[in-house]
């Protein structure tokens, strides 16, 4: 007797679940049958039907686990259909009424997670979807639990995190899908830094993900050299033998073990060394010569001027001999070349307007666009979440807002406000107008036209941004940055400014001007880190510009990095540590540049 109360309440709790439901869904009750129907297990695994089928079937069943089963199916099919507004309604008419079947209240977790997933909000999402340590669950709600997590932590660009979810997955699905799981697994992990594999081969106790991690260790370590990774492979596969990868190695990876480094003994470079671009081919031609002097004494380099024809000059460089090419550098001459097929491998100093196919062509560019990228990449990573953008108003600076700006949505799935700022007299109101100090200073005269004038009160400027990512050249950030220091209201923190390489200031004595401390800029490494070279290059070249001296270490690291080209495509996120920043290669052989940081402080630049 004590536990009818409770079935009754039961009863009713499912029945206005059902009405309420079968109203959403705009069809009537069905008529009950004549003869209680033996319950059949529901299979909660796959959508078969409607939501409006599952919800006559919940109505006309007699067993509550399989009403509350049918419940769950439908706001399954809602979701999948896309209807949130339903499956909202019927997951929230289900909450704290589920009875005490781990089963059923796994999958309403995986359901509350997908609807949250499906409004845009992953990490509680997430939160949603984990299992407490002392559950037990059938192999196939592992599975979806697992690959929802997996896809959240992607989505909230969590690698680390979504890696050692795919891990655990791969120990639970079949022969078939392992092997393609397996395959995303080392796609996923081979952008990831040398450093954060190290730092997380440290902590991981997981054997499985600790073998994937171990594995793409080495393969960072030793990629550039093919004997050594070989035996450093064989030794992985001692330590690991039951590990996936050990049995059968990843397709990109095999591919890649059998890619051969590039041998030049002959080296061709393309430049305009007359004409209007002298000067910075100059530069490029010294640092190849520099790299080559001090590394490869014996490799022969030619150069050919493009000026007057880039066809005479690359088939010149290959009748002479070429086994490897170098440029050209000016962009009408990498788009003619780049769209004929080479017959020698083949870096070129610029960038084409479409991507190239061809497996022997690479790309190295002093690209703002990938600076402006690169500095979003780095803000995300120092915890900027609400950052705002302070543009010059030019041709370039507005493309460098943008790419900005695309890469912030990529990364952290929120928009963000761009400013532009002009030259002149009109500068220092762009900057007030983006911090919204004048609408705080004409809140404040509004006030005082209601009372007392004498009232004292400070501007206040906007609270809401937490970094701002400036895009000016040297010239401008001297004027525009105290326009920012001043209008940061006194009660709100020091706003961290970050830039880009075009507001490094060069000076004659290494002082740079006080008002530009706190600024963060992103540079070559040659240029923020003092170092030998660079002493000796400034005592050859006084003269020189920053901008010529980027061209110098460009070419320094274009000799350097033949023998590594194939290696770092073969193996995406093998980095290289050039004098121009860390450096690796995509799919498409476009080299792509980590820049070094620094911050000026007192006059001085400090590396971060």
């Amino acid at each position: 007797m004590t536990k009818s109360p409770m079935r009754l309440s039961k009863n009713l709790f499912l029945a206005t679940t059902l009405s309420v439901a079968l109203s959403i869904a705009g069809c009537s009750t069905p008529t009950p049958p004549q003869k209680p129907s033996q319950p059949q297990p529901v299979n909660l695994a796959q959508v078969s039907a409607t939501a409006e089928q599952y919800l006559a079937r919940a109505a006309a069943s007699n067993d509550p686990r399989e009403q509350y089963a049918n419940l769950l199916l439908a706001s399954e099919a809602y979701l999948d259909a896309g209807q949130l507004n339903e499956a909202s309604n019927l997951l929230s008419q289900l909450q704290g009424n589920l009875p005490e079947s781990v089963e059923l209240n796994s999958q309403y977790r995986y359901l509350q997670a997908k609807f949250l997933q499906a409004k845009g909000e992953n990490q509680a999402a997430l939160q949603a979807s984990m299992t407490p340590a002392n559950v037990q669950l059938p192999r196939w709600q592992q599975i979806r639990l697992l690959q929802l997590q997996a896809e959240l932590y992607g989505a909230m660009q969590q690698h680390v995190n979504e890696l050692r979810t795919l891990s655990a997955l791969s120990g639970l699905v079949d022969e078939a899908q392992q092997a393609t799981l397996n395959q995303s697994i080392w796609n996923k992990l081979q952008p990831l830094p040398l450093e954060v594999i190290t730092r997380q081969l440290a902590i991981t106790s997981e054997p499985l993900f600790n073998g994937w991690l171990s594995l793409a260790q080495l393969i960072k370590q030793n990629a550039v050299d093919p004997s050594a990774l070989t035996s450093q492979l064989n030794g992985w596969r001692e330590q690991h033998p039951s590990h996936p990868a050990a049995l059968q190695l990843p397709d990109s990876l095999q591919q890649a073990l059998n890619t051969k480094a590039y041998q030049a003994n002959k080296i061709a470079v393309l430049l305009p060394l007359s004409g209007r671009h002298e000067a910075q081919s100059e530069a490029i031609r010294y640092g190849i010569i520099s790299q080559l002097m001090q590394n490869n004494p014996n490799v022969d380099v030619a150069f050919y001027d493009t000026s007057a024809s880039v066809d005479n000059a690359y088939q010149q460089a290959l009748t002479e001999g070429a086994e490897f090419v170098i440029g050209p550098l000016l962009k009408a001459n990498v788009d003619k070349m780049a769209g004929i097929p080479s017959t020698v491998p083949q870096l070129y100093l610029n960038l084409p307007t479409e991507p190239s196919i061809a497996p022997d062509d690479y790309f190295f560019s002093l690209s703002p666009i990938q600076e402006a990228q690169k500095a979003a990449e780095y803000m995300h990573k120092q915890g900027i979440r609400r950052p705002l953008i302070l543009s010059a108003r030019s041709a370039v600076s507005k493309r460098m807002a943008e790419a900005f700006e695309q890469r912030w949505l990529e990364l952290s799935q929120e928009s963000i406000e761009i400013h532009f700022f002009e030259n002149g007299s009109e500068m220092q109101a762009g900057v007030r107008n983006a911090l919204e100090v004048d609408a705080s200073q004409a809140r404040i005269a509004k006030i005082k036209q209601f009372g007392d004038n004498a009232i004292q009160a400070d501007f206040r400027s906007r609270r809401d941004i937490d970094g701002l990512f400036l895009i000016a050249s040297a010239s401008q950030v001297k004027l525009v940055k105290p326009f920012i220091d001043v209008n940061i209201s006194v009660f709100a923190d020091p706003l961290p400014i970050f830039a880009s390489s075009r507001s490094h200031l060069k000076t004659n004595n290494g002082r740079y001007p006080s008002e530009l401390n706190g600024l963060r800029f992103n540079d070559m490494t040659w240029l923020i880190n003092d170092n030998a070279d660079r002493r000796q290059a400034n005592q050859l070249w006084p003269q020189w510009s920053l901008s010529l001296q980027r061209l110098y270490v460009m070419g320094y690291d274009a000799a350097a990095l033949i023998d590594k080209l194939a290696q770092m495509r073969a193996f995406p996120g093998y980095r290289v540590q050039g004098q121009s920043g860390s450096l690796s290669v995509d799919e498409q052989g476009v080299l792509q540049r980590d820049l070094a940081w620094g911050r000026l402080q007192n006059g001085r630049i400090r590396p971060l």
